[in-house]
């Protein structure tokens, strides 16, 4: 038998920061008590078809909001949708459902929270999660969509999400530091990682960028870089050309060499291939392509978003293996974004040593963790706290090891509110 709303009350501090005036509200029932504490209206996108009416009032909500969370945008989770939608895997989960939650005063849009509900394996049992749609594969800054930051607007879907959909855990992944989402009541927050960036603002142009940025190491690295090209007779060029078929078929021709080093073609599985083409013609994209002569040597495919540039997948020939193409491809790569006034320049998530050379700035990103509406969930959600916190105890020793939580700008101490 499922547990009534208010023992979810009790049980796990659902609406803690107003308790006293939801109980005098609930004179009726639960449900009831929800309508009256909350003057709005949630509706729910459960299908392919849903989710594309809200295409305008989702874009509208972007633009004003401002954010530069490209793997929020509405083009990106509806093609991973039509994409990954009926994948089933031990990573990306089984059965998902979409749950797209949008909560409106009157007509306005206040907040859209991309859910999706998925079915995990933990031992033998099934367990359903409450996630980010894209949070499975490819997803690097993910949050709630609102036209203007609000925690009451995002506790509003909180509480109808807990009221309504039957699940175990709450489990938010990708979520930028500093998001209204991380200040939600009893959320156990996790580091995940960084979204390495520039910001460029910070700096007068690419000349300032580089004077405070590269060290001394780096500048002799792209002079050898340039110098050992020069010696082997090539001749180097940049280009910056839109996405196209004839470019894309070029990347995955460079991308396909990485199996040589052992490193994965992320090409060679037709689902991404799929998604790399829909995103690359649906939004603003174009392509670092640096060439030796007639050869096409190395890509940087990148997607412009709200005035952020975000490196989608970049990669080097291996036959030119040795002359540091990844290193001038990011140096030229960066250049541009200067030269086009790019907010801010996104190297894509992870800490990968490389990227810190460039980007000194970096946007730690957190996974919370919160007990669903079941009896197992209070269980369920604990093993899954156990394994974020030994996720998140590996990432911090590595970047402490390495001395990259210096220069990365991450907390000393990961913020957590341990409920």
């Amino acid at each position: 038998m499922e547990p009534e709303y208010t023992e979810i009350v009790d049980w796990f501090g659902l609406g803690s920061r107003d308790i006293q005036a939801f109980d005098k509200a609930t004179a009726q029932s639960p449900e009831s008590a929800l309508t009256i504490t909350v003057s709005m209206n949630v509706s729910v996108c459960s299908n392919l078809d849903e989710l594309c009416e809200l295409e305008e009032e989702w874009k509208d909500a972007e633009h004003t909001s401002g954010h530069l969370n490209v793997s929020a945008s509405f083009h990106w989770l509806a093609h991973w949708w039509r994409v990954f939608g009926e994948t089933d895997s031990t990573s990306m989960g089984f059965s998902k459902q979409l749950l797209v939650l949008v909560a409106r005063k009157g007509r306005a849009v206040t907040a859209i929270a991309p859910f999706v509900l998925v079915v995990r394996r933990m031992g033998p049992a099934k367990v359903r999660y409450v996630e980010f749609l894209g949070q499975q594969w490819g997803g690097n800054l993910l949050d709630l969509i609102m036209p203007q930051p609000s925690l009451d607007d995002a506790d509003v879907l909180l509480r109808w999400l807990y009221a309504h959909i039957r699940f175990d855990i709450l489990s938010l992944a990708y979520i930028p530091d500093g998001s209204v989402t991380m200040s939600l009541p009893l959320m156990n927050s996790f580091l995940m990682g960084g979204c390495p960036a520039i910001e460029t603002h910070k700096y007068q142009d690419f000349a300032d960028y580089q004077k405070k940025t590269y060290s001394r190491n780096l500048r002799q690295n792209l002079r050898t870089a340039a110098n050992r090209i020069s010696n082997k007779g090539y001749d180097l060029k940049v280009d910056f050309s839109p996405f196209t078929d004839d470019t894309f078929r070029v990347i995955k021709a460079i991308a396909a060499t990485k199996v040589r080093d052992g490193k994965l073609d992320i090409y060679a599985d037709s689902n991404v291939e799929r998604f790399a083409r829909a995103i690359g013609h649906s939004l603003h994209a174009d392509v670092t392509m640096l060439s030796l002569d007639d050869h096409k040597a190395a890509f940087r495919l990148n997607l412009y978003f709200n005035g952020g540039k975000f490196c989608f997948d970049a990669a080097y020939d291996r036959d030119f293996t040795g002359l540091d193409l990844g290193t001038l491809s990011v140096h030229e790569s960066v250049r541009d974004s200067f030269s086009k006034g790019v907010k801010l320049h996104f190297e894509g998530d992870g800490l990968d040593t490389y990227k810190l050379k460039f980007a000194r700035d970096v946007i730690p990103v957190y996974r919370l963790i919160r007990p669903g509406n079941t009896i197992c969930g209070s269980i369920m959600a604990r093993l899954a706290r156990k394994q974020a916190l030994l996720r998140e105890t590996s990432i911090a020793q590595r970047l402490y090891e390495t001395g990259l939580s210096d220069c990365a700008g991450l907390p000393a101490q990961p913020k957590r509110g341990l409920a």
